[in-house]
């Protein structure tokens, strides 16, 4: 009797994240669940009883599909081949916080990546819940440190345009894709490079302003400006930050508002002076009068945050957190406008500072480069106006800030 061999079986290879997995230790490694997604088929169930997972065969035998296109459903469909996911390292609860943990992790940063252009590919015209997600990891990319992500890519895919052609999205997304092409296309010396992606940055950044971002709107004044000084010749040369743009108080009586601020910050004893009565006075010219509304709203908002900050029960996080939503919320937006950007940014890098945010620190203080007490922050230097402003209590510092508002242009 001839024997005859038996073949083999032919071992099933399956590829995700552009790479052939033939275990699923390997698939584990760098797992993109719309790669995945197209072999629900029948033929993942196949490959993973080849390996020997008939458990997690049949939980994928009997997942549905389309439950996999929500952030929940992607969930539940990786909690099959990672188990204990929402325990996985320190806090780990959500969709957001696991692509944190991925993209930290060596082993697993493939997968974070993976993730998050899983989710934004899948993206809806008015999923909040995804702009929130994506916003929250750009937040920390620096603190987290991880790299290798495609931010143009992923904004882009959460910007869209309504039926009559115009781009539509998030203020702070369209501000956050716009700045990264236009700084995509500034050569080493700072130079603008002019192309379509630079013009198209431009576009996002114009329609944030026009949605209320106030980062926009800060963009659009200084480039505005710099038409106005310079004209467009093609070459963007960048404006030194050390002298301002623009006079913020060009037009209006210093003396008459400065008396303002220190009636308000109760930095001299005579009557008090009402807003109503300073926006009321024929006296007022239409500037005043809106310079008048925003020094108000900062002066009542610098003392709220000196209040809270001599609070026992009071951290600097949560400091930090107030001064942000006082400084840079939609609805303080209305009022908020230039006149105390670099002050408001000052205020915000101070937070940091104490916090122990250096990094932080540094950077809301480079929002502000142009204020003579944000370039003290940033140099070695002991002393400004003869006071050793780097030392000060956090109130007094608040106090510095508001006593020299109209001093620094």
């Amino acid at each position: 009797m001839e024997l005859i061999p038996k073949a083999k079986p032919v071992k099933i290879r399956i590829k995700s994240g552009g790479e052939e997995h033939s275990s699923l230790e390997s698939l584990k490694r760098n797992f993109s669940i719309s790669d995945i997604n197209p072999l629900l088929d029948g033929r993942l169930a196949r490959w993973l009883r080849q390996q020997g997972e008939s458990a997690v065969a049949d939980a994928t035998s009997q997942f549905d599909s389309d439950w996999l296109n929500t952030l929940q459903g992607k969930l539940d469909f990786l909690e099959i081949f990672f188990e204990n996911i929402y325990t996985t390292g320190d806090s780990v609860k959500d969709m957001c916080e696991l692509v944190k943990y991925w993209l930290k992790e060596p082993l697993f940063d493939k997968n974070g990546k993976n993730l998050l252009y899983d989710i934004v590919y899948e993206y809806d015209s008015g999923d909040e819940q995804i702009v929130k997600i994506v916003k929250n990891l750009y937040s920390c990319r620096t603190e987290i440190r991880f790299n290798g992500i495609d931010w143009v890519t992923v904004f882009f895919h959460l910007i869209t345009k309504n039926d009559e052609g115009e781009i539509e999205g998030d203020a702070e997304i369209l501000y956050l894709l716009g700045k990264l092409l236009w700084n995509n296309s500034q050569d080493l010396k700072g130079n603008i490079i002019w192309s379509s992606e630079t013009m198209k940055g431009l576009e996002y950044i114009e329609k944030s302003a026009l949605f209320g971002y106030s980062k926009a709107d800060y963009f659009m004044f200084d480039y505005i400006k710099y038409l106005e000084r310079y004209g467009n010749d093609g070459e963007f040369l960048k404006v030194d930050r050390t002298t301002p743009s623009a006079n913020r108080f060009e037009g209006i009586d210093l003396n008459k508002l400065k008396k303002y601020i220190d009636h308000l910050s109760g930095f001299t004893p005579d009557e008090m002076i009402t807003p109503d009565e300073m926006i009321n006075s024929d006296e007022t010219n239409a500037k005043e009068k809106e310079i008048v509304k925003e020094i108000t709203l900062f002066i009542l908002d610098c003392h709220v945050l000196t209040s809270y900050s001599k609070l026992p029960t009071t951290s600097w996080d949560m400091m930090l957190q107030k001064a942000e939503m006082y400084f840079f919320s939609d609805e303080r937006q209305r009022t908020y406008s230039i006149t105390t950007r670099k002050e408001r940014w000052f205020i915000i890098g101070l937070l940091y500072r104490r916090n122990r945010c250096l990094r932080k620190a540094e950077l809301a203080f480079t929002e502000a480069s142009d204020y003579p007490p944000a370039q003290y922050m940033l140099s070695d230097k002991q002393q400004i106006k003869g006071c050793n402003l780097k030392s000060m209590i956090f109130p007094d510092q608040i106090t510095f800030v508001v006593k020299h508002l109209f001093d620094y242009e």
